[in-house]
Parts: structure tokens; C-alpha cells; sequence
């Protein structure tokens, strides 16, 4: 779970996307852009389209953001590279 005062005056994340993060760390393959889509807009994620991939932004470090194919489905790294953004933009997750 997220620690308390530890969102830097951003609301906790879902309870949905927690499990989608759980899910996702479980198995980093075949995922769909609308995953990966629900997953880091429900950690506050900003999505910023361009011609063949999103972009995901955290809105309180430009500099941590995850770019996302719209193709069928995305390899693992995709996967990795949102659970490190996530994890750097809410570093409690997960802790009890």
C-alpha cells in the first residue's frame, strides 16, 4: 500500500491499479496499449499521443515517463521500464 503523505499531494492510487501493477510484475509479456493505458493513468500518469506510441508522463518529473507502442501486443521491457517509472514516481508501493 501507498504510505500516508507520501503521494506529494496526488491522490493514492486505485485499488484497480494496484492489482494491475501486481498483474503486470507477475508476467511482463503480451500486454495490450490499453493496459499499460489503465495501469499509468491510474498512478497519475499523463498520456500525450503520438503517431505510433504513447507517451506517459509523470506529472511531477517530466523526466520519469514511459513510451508505449499501439501495437497488438508489447514485448516485456515495455513492462519493466513502467514498473520502474511507477515505482520512482510512488516509492511506497507495495510496502505493508
Amino acid at each position: 500500500m501507498v504510505a500516508e503523505g507520501s503521494t506529494g499531494g496526488r491522490a493514492a492510487p486505485s485499488s484497480r491499479a494496484l492489482k494491475l501493477l501486481a498483474k503486470t510484475k507477475a508476467s511482463r509479456n503480451d500486454w495490450s496499449p490499453e493496459h499499460y493505458h489503465r495501469l499509468l493513468t491510474g498512478f497519475g500518469f499523463l498520456p500525450r499521443e503520438g503517431s505510433k506510441h504513447t507517451v506517459y508522463v509523470d506529472p511531477s518529473d517530466s523526466d520519469n515517463f514511459v513510451i508505449v507502442p499501439r501495437h497488438a501486443r508489447i514485448r516485456g521491457y515495455i513492462a519493466a521500464e513502467a514498473i520502474e517509472a511507477i515505482e520512482k514516481a510512488w516509492p511506497t508501493v507495495g510496502e505493508e
